[in-house]
């Protein structure tokens, strides 16, 4: 014979970390299904999102996959002890100068170990991500919005599926829906960058950011 549950009528909650909780159930003993939260609350709610911040002052354009200078640029330093997931990329307009069709790519540096001349980043203009809960922890990972060099350029490793195109003129300029949901489909280990390039230079300018969660580093990782 099975153990019987134990149910509480009504809402159980909010309780603390491990502490058992009954299965709340309605006066004739079913089991209640509240709606689900929020994708990303509990994450958020323990602080665990964080968003980098390139200023809507100073937008900045999108090199070329094969000369990444000066690209966005998301760094999980060696000493983080973290694990960084990257959520959503968004990109805003910001000026448009020469109308080329375009597509954006992920880049990436498999060692980023230190900022030093002859080292990963010749250079790094760190701009701190930001918590999504407000007054949360402090982020260990690095963001570079416009200003990052490198000893040996980053490699190509996913085209977003994000392209612009243009037909010469102003008026018949156009641009997709610019963001990038990630769906858990890439990390970023202590020690490793990713970078946001075209497949051509761009002229144009754009705010990014890149929403991403930063989690304790599992053991063995």
């Amino acid at each position: 014979m099975g153990t019987p549950i134990s149910g509480k009528p009504g809402l159980v909650g909010p309780v603390s970390n491990g502490q058992p909780v009954e299965v709340p159930v309605d006066d004739f003993g079913k089991i209640l299904m509240a709606p689900g939260a929020p994708t990303y609350l509990e994450w958020t709610r323990r602080g665990y999102m964080y968003s980098t911040v390139t200023s809507p002052a100073a937008p900045a354009a999108l090199p070329i996959y094969s000369t990444a200078t000066n690209s966005p640029t998301l760094w999980n330093p060696p000493s983080s002890n973290k694990m960084v997931i990257p959520i959503r990329i968004n990109f805003g307009m910001a000026a448009i100068a020469t109308y080329l069709d375009n597509s954006y790519m992920l880049a990436y540096t498999p060692a980023a170990s230190e900022v030093a001349t002859g080292g990963t980043f010749a250079s790094f203009t760190n701009i701190a991500p930001k918590n999504l809960l407000l007054n949360g922890p402090a982020c260990q990972a690095r963001y570079a919005g416009a200003a990052v060099t490198w000893t040996t350029q980053p490699t190509v490793l996913m085209n977003l599926g994000l392209s612009s195109w243009a037909a010469g003129t102003e008026a018949n300029l156009e641009f997709a829906w610019l963001h990038y949901d990630f769906d858990g489909m890439l990390i970023l280990p202590p020690a490793t960058a990713i970078s946001v390039v075209g497949v051509v230079a761009s002229s144009s300018t754009y705010v990014v950011s890149i929403v991403f969660a930063e989690l304790p580093l599992p053991a063995g990782m």
